[in-house]
């Protein structure tokens, strides 16, 4: 399995180009930006998006909460151990 970090549209592309042509390929993303829709339109030949969001780049999945936190990078650990302390319950 190949992780790719977020905004890693041509290395991506770079490695799908190198596969052969006569291959079946899955893609897996947790979000569908746009590059990643392009992507499959260009390399796959008969591609299957199953979406649980709808269109927005941004939008989250039903259940899902997304928290943000902008601090320092000298202040990440403290912060982490505090949200790993209050979190436990939620």
């Amino acid at each position: 399995m190949l992780v790719i970090n977020v905004g890693f549209a041509e290395d991506v592309e770079t490695i799908l180009e190198y596969l052969p042509k006569q291959r079946e390929t899955m893609m897996f993303s947790a979000t569908m930006p746009s590059w990643i829709v392009k992507l499959t339109h260009k390399y796959l030949k008969t591609p299957l998006t199953i979406d649980l969001v709808g269109d927005s780049d941004q939008k989250l999945s039903d259940g899902i909460t997304l928290y943000s936190i902008s601090s320092e990078i000298r202040e990440s650990p403290s912060i982490i151990g505090l949200l790993i302390t209050v979190c436990t319950d939620i």
